[in-house]
């Protein structure tokens, strides 16, 4: 028969699991410290299942992210789970995991976010998806350590616009000490693109294209877009430098 000392132990871990299960999802990821990954409005549910809303990473949007912490989480102070998100065109899921202090590593990770800027006087607008299977980052700092695939239809509206036809840029992608870096390419009926791109945490991506004609010559007003964007005749085909703004 079980003592009274007995009982108030089962009755005060039964008291802690009940409120394990009930924690508010705010109380939840303030304890874990997710703050420090991401920025949200406010938070919603549980420690099993979180609803946050207005969520953005280092200036990105998400929108509506869900997160299903890992129990361990709370008892460690560590953050890890699953999460998926959608909003303001950008769509996604990840799983998170603690490093230590400002790293953060997200595995199996899947991206898609619109694209909407100019650069050398070109329009720029389409959507980027990102899949890796894990990358390291540090909040304050960026992207440390990790390799990505890479898939973009950006320059597809520029090229339209002077009579040029639509491009898939597809390749594949590195972040090394802050530094990513990508080499990107695509081919279509009049031209293939070649694209090598690098960019850093607090400067603009710069990006060195080469465009190849097909056996067709390329037509007077996509030849002077392209001088107009700083590409210049070379060999067979156009090079230059783009200058891409990023938000984050």
């Amino acid at each position: 028969m079980l003592g009274v000392r007995h009982l108030g132990l089962i009755f005060i871990a039964a008291l802690v699991l009940f409120l394990l299960v009930l924690m508010p999802a705010s109380l939840a990821l303030g304890w874990v410290g997710l703050g420090r990954v991401i920025g949200y409005s406010e938070a919603k549910g549980s420690l099993w299942h979180a609803e946050l809303k207005d969520v953005s990473v280092g200036g990105l949007y998400l929108g509506t992210l869900n997160l299903e912490p890992d129990a361990v989480a709370l008892f460690t102070g560590s953050l890890a789970g699953k999460a998926n998100f959608s909003g303001g065109g950008s769509s996604g899921h990840f799983r998170l995991e603690d490093q230590s202090g400002t790293m953060f590593g997200f595995r199996d990770g899947e991206i898609v976010t619109p694209v909407q800027t100019s650069a050398g006087g070109w329009l720029l607008a389409g959507t980027v998806a990102l899949k890796s299977p894990q990358v390291v980052i540090d909040t304050q700092a960026g992207c440390q350590e990790g390799d990505f695939t890479i898939r973009t239809d950006m320059l597809a509206p520029a090229l339209r616009a002077f009579g040029g036809d639509d491009l898939m840029l597809v390749g594949t992608g590195h972040c090394q000490a802050g530094v990513v870096t990508a080499v990107l390419e695509g081919d279509t009926g009049t031209v293939t693109a070649q694209i090598a791109a690098r960019w850093s945490v607090g400067h603009p991506m710069l990006a060195d294209v080469t465009l190849l004609p097909h056996d067709a010559a390329l037509s007077d007003d996509l030849q002077t877009a392209l001088q107009f964007a700083g590409l210049k005749a070379s060999g067979a085909g156009w090079q230059g430098q783009l200058t891409i703004p990023v938000k984050f």
